[in-house]
């Protein structure tokens, strides 16, 4: 059993004051439902009648049933969270008794007028507190009912001030025509019972009571319709018109049971912006590592800003660690990718040449570009054309697919591929083309999902899904049209020719759920789900499992020309998160503005007609922050927290309850800086800044260089030095030091090669230099004392067999 010594309320307190009492009133949350105002009006009485426990001087509010005296069943709550007692001596000639509130030290805490209690401190609740226990709802508001003694004859006996206000409304109110004659009836006979009791003392009072409680229950029940004033029928119409105004959308107070069933990053204010500074910069892509610890930002000027939650500092402003330019021509990138590993992250351009970096930023590898005077994109070693989409194998570290608009999908393995002047090579070429027509189609966009399914989509609408390693390159192993492409499909060529230029069905983005069984394309009209499992293989015949449209006043799309999604899955798969920026036109009429809006559907198990499709999300998130058109947006599986990202902005949505680390981290940093300025740990930061010189001293401000230091405190100069001034510094040292030379790593590795090598080595390493010499005479070095004539002749003599021939005979005998 607790006692009162142990939760530290005074000997003085009492739960049975003398002179009033005090309520703790639910506050009305503007219902509609008579049920559920006349529960609301409910309120708990602080006296000995609300007390379990008959030998405590106090109320125990808490979770636990076995020792509270009020208990509320709710997660945020302590077992034993506060305690509420009268204070007489306090009272100070107040009418009423002084009610006061003790916080037992809880986690969530007790708030009074949304200001947190200190633990373990009484504090007094004044008429029209408002107290909150923990996260609790609804809040408490705090009514306090004096009592006045009446004198009665030779009795006395008391009402409260509210009693008598009632009973002064009642001689005052008069009858209306339509009350009938039973009612009076009742009036006039209560009357006449409560005359008689006036005199009455004691227990003949009380038994005069209960007599007057049962005649009252035997008479029949009359109701009366409550008439609205003009006033508030106006209200009421006001109400109405309003309602069908808005979107048919629930509000957000009616949320949280969404919230808390799909997990959801929205919370009321739990949320991040920040601008980006460059006014000429507009943002294209963005991408986050498969850990969650960091996220890149890429520009329409070739440049990127690489973001890490952990190292941003305790204000609100995300402040990049590193700043780099991809390209020196300001080509326009297009898509940024990680590895599995996030060591690494590829970046792809107009350039058709996309570039590996590390995650520092660092430039490892440049792709080559193929020769753009070749017709077949499949006899070139690079792509011709702007790459649109690259993406990383989800096992394989090596393993990198890039989607180009000369065509072709090409696999790329950076490690060990083979290299052109320095650039690396393709490994696999494949040719996309129209599942229907067989045509040549442009990819527009690219993800990779699972160790071994490429989803692709394309200009004529198509969705393909390539395996790895694969199996056919003629054709995908699955593929469908949405139903925009597949309806206005026709067998004239003028007519696909047009299509295809006007870009009518383009697939704008794809995703994929995690366990792959889900495939959402999004076009310029609407949004397509499709379910991809063992069950339900993805043919041109297959209708979608969820069809969103998207056509409506001011819907936009930003012409970036990249091809980062714009909607997303949940972690949990039942869910999709779509993003859409409408133009709103401004209340004066000459300016418009753009609304960004993020909308959650529930992702059905079957395929829903057009007669039973509802249309309408679950939950619909405005960004009131974000005022340029949506460009990206990235669900986090391991974090739960979502990244947008419009032209100029970026903001990270995320959930104290349902999301980890990232945004949290960030948290973290600032209520731990408050809480070591609370405890006086911050006491030398204070001394150093009351030391310092006053503004405008001038200060000298130089490096201090120390040889022997690391490479990590070896000063600003050490770490601006490019990559290549850094391998020639160390190639110095390492002669200097007469270092052996260690073999060779990267993408530079020839393990395989090395014998081959060595061996054509020792074959030219024998070979004399024969540059300046004659050749026959080193011809004739090699014809002495050898004969190649064969056995059959060894060993014969020469004889002569005539001086002359027979016509030199001739001639000599004639003369």
């Amino acid at each position: 059993m607790v006692s009162s010594n142990e939760l530290g309320v005074p000997s003085t307190a009492t739960i049975s004051p003398s002179t009033g009492v005090a309520r703790l009133r639910f506050q009305n949350n503007q219902s509609n439902d008579e049920n559920e105002k006349k529960e609301q009006a409910q309120a708990i009485v602080m006296n000995a009648s609300s007390r379990v426990h008959k030998d405590r001087n106090f109320l125990l509010i808490g979770r636990q049933a076995a020792t509270c005296d009020v208990r509320i069943t709710h997660k945020s709550l302590s077992r034993q969270h506060a305690v509420l007692y009268y204070e007489q001596q306090q009272n100070n000639g107040n009418d009423h008794p002084l009610l006061m509130v003790q916080d037992l030290k809880t986690k969530s805490g007790t708030w009074v007028d949304q200001v947190r209690l200190a633990p373990n401190t009484p504090t007094i609740l004044k008429e029209g507190c408002v107290v909150q226990f923990g996260k609790a709802e609804p809040s408490f508001e705090v009514e306090y009912e004096t009592v006045i003694p009446v004198k009665n004859g030779g009795g006395s006996n008391t009402a409260t001030k509210q009693e008598e206000k009632e009973e002064i409304q009642d001689h005052n109110t008069e009858p209306s025509d339509g009350e009938n004659g039973e009612n009076d009836k009742s009036t006039v006979a209560a009357t006449d019972i409560e005359e008689p009791m006036t005199s009455l003392t004691g227990r003949a009072a009380r038994q005069a009571e209960i007599a007057a409680m049962m005649a009252s229950l035997e008479e029949a029940p009359a109701y009366t319709k409550y008439q609205l004033t003009d006033k508030e029928q106006r209200e009421e119409s006001e109400r109405l018109k309003q309602l069908k105004q808005q979107q048919e959308v629930p509000k957000q107070d009616d949320l949280h049971p969404m919230i808390e069933k799909y997990k959801l990053p929205f919370p009321e204010t739990s949320s991040c912006s920040q601008t980006v500074s460059s006014e000429s910069s507009v943002i294209s892509s963005l991408a986050m590592d498969p850990s969650g610890s960091r996220f890149a930002l890429a520009h329409m000027d070739s440049s990127m800003q690489l973001y890490d939650f952990a190292g941003w500092s305790s204000s609100s402003e995300a402040t990049p660690f590193s700043n780099l330019l991809v390209s020196d021509d300001s080509h326009a990138i297009t898509s940024v990718t990680y590895s599995p590993n996030g060591e690494r992250f590829i970046v792809s351009t107009h350039s058709a040449q996309p570039k590996v970096f590390d995650k520092e930023g660092e430039e490892i590898l440049q792709w080559v570009r193929g020769d753009v005077y070749v017709m077949d994109p499949a006899k070139t070693i690079g792509h011709t054309a702007a790459v649109v989409s690259v993406a990383w194998h989800a096992v394989d570290k090596s393993i990198v697919f890039s989607a180009s608009q000369d065509g072709s999908l090409r696999v790329w393995n950076v490690d060990k591929g083979k290299l052109a002047f320095g650039m690396l090579k393709c490994q696999d070429v494949i040719l996309l083309k129209n599942p229907r027509t067989g045509r040549r189609t442009l990819p527009t966009c690219m993800v990779m999902m699972g160790p071994s399914s490429i989803w692709l989509g394309t200009e004529c609408g198509s969705i393909q899904r390539y395996q790895y390693p694969f199996v056919s390159k003629l054709r995908p192993q699955q593929s469908t049209m949405v139903p925009e492409a597949a309806s206005d499909d026709d067998s004239s060529s003028a007519k696909t020719i047009n299509k295809l230029a006007n870009k009518e069905h383009a697939i704008r983005s794809i995703a994929v759920s995690g366990d792959g069984t889900k495939v959402a394309a999004r076009t310029d009209k609407a949004v397509h789900v499709y379910t991809n499992s063992s069950l339900y293989r993805l043919t041109l015949s297959s209708s979608p499992l969820l069809t969103i449209p998207l056509e409506g006043d001011g819907v936009v799309d930003a012409e970036s020309g990249a091809s980062s999604p714009t909607m997303a899955f949940s972690p949990n798969n039942k869910t999709l998160c779509v993003g859409i920026t409408r133009t709103v036109q401004s209340d004066e009429g000459n300016k418009k503005y753009y609304e960004t809006r993020l909308q959650l559907y529930s992702i059905p198990k079957e395929s829903i007609t057009e007669t039973k499709i509802k249309k309408k999300p679950i939950y619909s998130m405005p960004l009131v922050e974000l005022q340029y058109p949506l460009v990206g947006l990235v669900w986090h599986p391991k974090l739960n927290q979502i990244l947008v990202a419009t032209t100029k902005e970026f903001q990270v949505c995320y959930s104290i309850d349902f999301s980890k680390k990232g945004m949290l981290l960030n948290l973290r940093q600032r209520t731990s800086s408050k809480r070591k300025r609370a405890r006086g740990e911050d006491a030398l930061q204070e001394i150093y800044t009351s030391r310092a010189p006053p503004p405008g001293t001038v200060i000298r401000e130089e490096e201090i260089i120390a040889p022997n230091t690391l490479p990590l405190f070896g000063g600003q100069g050490n770490r601006k030095k490019k990559l290549k001034e850094r391998q020639e510094e160390q190639y110095e040292s390492d002669m200097a030091r007469h270092k052996p030379q260690p073999p060779v790593k990267g993408v530079y590795n020839t393990n395989n090669t090395m014998f081959a090598q060595m061996v054509m080595d020792n074959q030219t390493a024998k070979k004399k230099q024969i540059a300046g010499m004659d050749p026959r005479e080193a011809l004739a070095q090699y014809s002495e004392g050898k004969s190649y004539i064969g056995k059959a002749y060894e060993g014969n003599k020469e004889r002569i067999l005539a001086d002359k021939t027979v016509e030199e005979e001739e001639d000599a005998m004639n003369k």
